[in-house]
């Protein structure tokens, strides 16, 4: 039998070798940046160059850094990628951008290696035969990850050789489709990312987009933030017109709430006209923003619901609406903010009662948010859960699905009440 020609890697070390199509979460992005890091130094080492590193061979778009452009980023490095890595989940398959990211290699000759992430249902796949007849298993995969995906061997004690198993077939796999990949410059001019449609469309695309009501794209946030003279804080980030000059994350991160907010958003594919701080003018805000069917996204800070006119302010939001959810905002890295949480939360929990308290429902409230990439996971989260819910409520209307699971009070609460 002839043997295998050798793969030269090293006519691409400036390109990305592969790049990481992934549906971002709290409790995801670590293992995504171990996987990639492993699978990526595998190659190194098989390529035997002394100059390369991580980051140019597996292209992640966690390194993006604040003020940078993402959509020409990321079409830049999906233009020069050699193999797209997607990695599969339920989720992954309901997120606008994976799609798109998805969509621009769809052209012939460009290679992509699923990954399986979490088991994914029969329901659960995308319409698209191309998404669906690409062959994401192999008899020779462990059957720990065929069963039950690569977040259990990574986050399960007992499967650490399977894991290095798989990280030695996809580093393997990947070499021979980088080489085998088009050069970046035959593709022509890819389309951007922001224009580019999404992979996982619905079947129906009319029906869904009868179905979608007018503005369920549109999101406006109110920025529950006090201003800077109100708070006796040295820390905590606060501007001197409170709300959206709000910086959560400072001092390791001066980048204010809306910028923060209006860029997760936008990501998702929604867009936002208007971003206010919590103030006089919010109940008319709520009122004119429902009847344009906007999005809802409060943003609170605790501390500033520690003081009395912030949360007789908060009374007008106190309500669950379908298109509205709260987020409280912590800095994971302020030290008085996590002595005093109980004092903290007893205070969000008194300025909402209902929403709080007496609901708690996971949709439309997050508690306790505490780094800039958990609240972007989270504004993504949120914009899109409320987002389907409205297209099933509205699709049920229509007699075409079931209506979403209603929304019920917290079974402590309700205990408690009846005690």
């Amino acid at each position: 039998m002839a043997s295998r020609v050798p793969v030269d890697l090293s006519k691409v070390p400036a390109d990305p070798w592969f790049f990481v199509s992934y549906a971002r979460g709290t409790d995801l992005d670590a293992d995504v940046q171990r996987f990639r890091a492993d699978v990526a130094n595998r190659l190194i080492q098989i390529a035997g160059i002394d100059d390369l590193n991580v980051a140019n061979v597996g292209y992640l778009d966690a390194g993006l850094e604040p003020g940078d452009y993402w959509p020409q980023q990321l079409s830049a490095k999906l233009h020069a990628a050699r193999v797209l890595m997607p990695l599969y989940s339920p989720r992954y398959f309901r997120r606008t951008y994976c799609g798109k990211e998805f969509q621009l290699f769809f052209q012939p000759g460009r290679p992509i290696l699923p990954v399986l992430l979490y088991p994914i249902l029969e329901e659960q796949w995308p319409a698209d035969p191309r998404v669906r007849d690409l062959q994401a298993w192999s008899a020779q995969y462990p059957k720990s990850y065929l069963d039950h995906g690569l977040k259990h061997i990574l986050e399960t004690p007992g499967f650490e050789a399977d894991y290095r198993t798989l990280v030695r077939m996809f580093a393997d796999r990947l070499r021979v489709l980088a080489h085998q990949a088009p050069e970046p410059s035959a593709l022509g001019v890819l389309p951007d990312l922001r224009t580019a449609p999404s992979a996982f469309a619905a079947v129906n695309q009319a029906a869904a987009a009868a179905a979608e009501p007018v503005n369920m794209r549109l999101v406006r946030f109110v920025c529950a933030a006090a201003k800077k003279a109100e708070l006796n804080r040295e820390s905590g980030g606060y501007g001197d017109f409170g709300g959206i000059d709000w910086a959560p994350f400072s001092p390791a991160d001066s980048t204010r709430i809306n910028v923060i907010a209006i860029s997760a958003a936008d990501r998702e594919g929604f867009s936002c006209d208007s971003s206010l701080p919590l103030d006089g003018r919010t109940g008319a805000f709520l009122t004119e923003s429902e009847a344009r069917h906007a999005i809802l996204v409060i943003l609170v800070d605790p501390w500033s619901l520690t003081l009395p006119q912030y949360r007789a302010l908060m009374a007008c939001c106190d309500a669950v609406k379908p298109g509205r959810a709260f987020i409280v905002v912590w800095n994971g890295g302020d030290g008085e903010s996590m002595r005093r949480a109980a004092e903290l939360k007893a205070a969000v929990a008194q300025a909402l009662p209902t929403v709080a308290v007496a609901v708690r429902h996971p949709v439309f409230f997050r508690d306790q948010v505490d780094t800039r990439a958990a609240l972007e996971a989270e504004i993504q989260s949120v914009l899109m859960e409320i987002h389907m819910r409205a297209i099933q409520a509205k699709t049920a209307a229509m007699g075409l699905t079931a209506a979403p699971p209603p929304v019920v009070a917290n079974s402590q609460s309700q205990g408690a009440a009846g005690a």
